[in-house]
């Protein structure tokens, strides 16, 4: 437990450990599967880490305090962490989810989506047409530096718009009365939308937006 304590606490530590990453770097290659094991059960036990799935583990010691969405590269190849997920965190979303929301292409090996339910968080994949998953620059799409697929807070409005619109999801529209606004970049967001050619959806939605706005205000006049 020793070693798994000082790498789990190490200022480089993984916030995200596969098995594997757990053997090599605590020095347990040669150690039987079934002594791991138990070290591994002890270690969730005393909380130092926790099951994203078989073989994967958030590490619970990790500062700042480790996100299931960091883990999601470990779940689905190819996912990109959005939709409500990121609208929330953002600000722009008014309903906080705790659920971990991710868009991936709709081809190559890992089509599947649907949902994984873990101690960690529960996970939901929907499938996306790649031409507007990948429309627009990527500096617009996703978020830089942060280890692993994130999208912007425009592209994770996007996404759920195409997928509102989409036939094989039963996603509904984003309710205008949750959104602000005013926490988007607009000159991206109108960006993307031309990109992936749904400048009408977009504006549709803003001025629904801007409607729902004003009847709030009116409201609170009365």
């Amino acid at each position: 437990m020793i070693e798994i304590l000082d790498l789990l606490r190490a200022p480089d530590a993984h916030r995200v450990l596969t098995t594997q990453m757990l053997r090599r770097d605590a020095g347990f290659s040669d150690m039987p599967s079934a002594t791991f094991s138990r070290k591994i059960a002890k270690a969730i036990e005393a909380k130092l880490l926790t099951q994203v799935r078989a073989g994967v583990f958030l590490n619970t010691l990790a500062m700042p305090p480790v996100k299931p969405a960091e883990a999601v590269p470990f779940v689905r190849t190819g996912a990109i962490v959005s939709l409500q997920s990121v609208l929330g965190d953002a600000g722009v979303l008014n309903n906080f989810t705790p659920d971990v929301l991710c868009v991936m292409p709709s081809y190559g090996i890992n089509t599947a989506g649907g949902e994984v339910i873990s101690p960690a968080a529960r996970f939901h994949f929907y499938l996306l047409n790649p031409a507007i998953l990948e429309a627009g620059n990527i500096d617009d799409r996703l978020v830089a530096d942060i280890g692993y697929k994130r999208a912007t807070p425009e592209k994770a409005l996007l996404d759920w718009l195409a997928l509102s619109e989409s036939r094989s999801s039963n996603m509904t529209a984003p309710p205008a009365h949750d959104i602000d606004w005013s926490e988007l970049n607009e000159k991206r967001l109108m960006r993307l939308a031309k990109a992936a050619g749904m400048d009408e959806p977009v504006e549709q939605l803003k001025a629904k937006v801007e409607d729902a706005d004003n009847e709030m205000r009116h409201g609170m006049q009365l």
